[in-house]
């Protein structure tokens, strides 16, 4: 089964990089704790999947995924909490910029009355912020405590992981809709969004819950469900405007697709598109995403992301957009980046079997699927353009999605339901590839 041998590749390939650039990554005490705490995540990753993988099919159900997710979740949370609080003295993670102005102001907000609150904050915020202003301001109103958000944070994941479950289901059999929600949840980048004060993990939840809810109207033709798939895919404009736009376009054009046939799909997918382009939304979303008024500042983010200049490095943001981020397992300074690497590992194997997903996806015509796929090419070319595809951040809200078409590839050709079987030079060339990549990314 090839989904095995990725999870063995998994864990040779990531040993081999730790044990490469142990040496250059514990300099000092602060890198020896920050390669200690991803290398146990590391550990975490590889024996949940390992002994998942040899399960008998009875084991995939909804209490071991809350049970596994719940307990990884727990552990990397707490240690990363550890990590922060013994280095920096405080819970934030290094990610002060973004979560102190929610800390801040969210907890300004939660002495106000709800109506004064949301006053406050679209007198002073763009909306696209609202709601993580909203989110943290309500947790703040039970309890000011950075713990209590971050368990928040652990029981959404665990409530995201149910959902995601059940839209693999749809899609692929129970073993694989199990590992597709596993990995994502239990991955350290993750496990870091919980810890962090930021939007990412309510932000995701949107997402998926709006998923599941179009899925179901898929299905069932329940209109209802189709009210709220679209009513939660505006709701996330109050988290971040551009995935919104993209989310509630991938719906309407997969509905032209469902209902319209020939060249009448193909032109009122034109017309919709022309709509999107020419909206005032969409142009708030160019003007403050995509060039931010200086194309100057944004290549020299990008060199800074990448370490400096050079066609590698300066290759590395297009790719990460669609196949990364990259893992960085070399510690070289105290940031988030080195503790989403064990995760971020896993996702770059995926991405070979991802876009053999998106080709059969097409060719073959398996319409259920195309919302997934348009949601994340549509969003990786948004972060690429943007040259944001270095930040986890940005690529996180479309992960998911690449992680239920690539397990339901797995599933096609795992299941001899593929027309192609792939060479063991193919397959073995790809795992040496990604342990090439992640050499020269973390060389660089």
């Amino acid at each position: 089964m090839l989904l095995k041998k990725i999870n063995r590749a998994y864990w040779v390939i990531g040993l081999l990089l730790y044990a490469f650039f142990l040496s250059s990554s514990i300099n000092d005490t602060k890198q020896t704790y920050f390669l200690a705490s991803s290398f146990i995540s590391f550990i975490l990753f590889t024996i949940a999947i390992l002994e998942s993988s040899r399960r008998q099919y009875t084991f995939f159900n909804k209490t071991n995924l809350v049970v596994s997710v719940l307990l990884i979740s727990l552990i990397q949370v707490l240690m990363f909490s550890f990590l922060s609080y013994s280095i920096d003295g405080d819970l934030f993670l290094f990610s002060k910029a973004d979560a102190m102005v929610y800390y801040v102001n969210s907890l300004e907000m939660s002495s106000m009355k709800w109506i004064d609150s949301i006053r406050y904050v679209s007198k002073h915020y763009h909306f696209d912020d609202w709601g993580a202003f909203i989110w943290f301001s309500t947790l703040f109103r039970i309890s000011t405590s950075l713990m209590f958000v971050k368990l928040i944070h652990v029981v959404v994941a665990i409530v995201s992981s149910l959902l995601l479950f059940d839209i693999g289901c749809y899609i692929m059999p129970r073993r694989y809709a199990y590992m597709a929600s596993l990995t994502f949840f239990i991955a350290s980048f993750t496990a870091v969004f919980h810890t962090v004060f930021l939007k990412e993990s309510i932000f995701v939840f949107i997402i998926i819950a709006a998923f599941l809810a179009f899925y179901r109207f898929y299905y069932s033709r329940n209109i209802l469900y189709l009210i709220i798939a679209f009513i939660l895919s505006l709701t996330v404009a109050f988290f971040r405007l551009p995935v919104s736009i993209i989310l509630f376009g991938v719906f309407v054009i997969t509905l032209i697709l469902i209902y319209a046939k020939g060249i009448i799909a193909i032109v009122l997918g034109v017309i919709f598109f022309a709509i999107m382009i020419t909206s005032s939304y969409t142009a708030i979303t160019y003007e403050r995403y995509l060039s931010a008024g200086d194309i100057d500042y944004l290549i020299e983010r990008k060199e800074g992301q990448a370490m400096g200049g050079g066609i590698v490095k300066h290759s590395a943001d297009p790719l990460a957009a669609f196949m990364g981020p990259f893992p960085s397992i070399a510690i070289k300074k105290s940031t988030t980046n080195s503790l989403y690497s064990s995760g971020l590992l896993y996702r770059l194997l995926l991405a070979a079997p991802f876009f053999c997903g998106v080709y059969c996806v097409f060719r073959f015509k398996h319409k259920r699927l195309y919302p997934l796929v348009m949601f994340f090419l549509f969003n990786a070319l948004g972060v690429a353009i943007a040259v944001k595809g270095l930040e986890t951040r940005m690529t996180y809200p479309h992960l998911a999605m690449a992680y239920v078409v690539t397990f339901w590839w797995l599933s096609q050709y795992d299941f001899q339901r593929l027309p192609r079987r792939l060479s063991p030079i193919i397959i073995y060339g790809w795992f040496v590839l990604v342990f090439v990549l992640s050499l020269v990314w973390n060389m660089r």
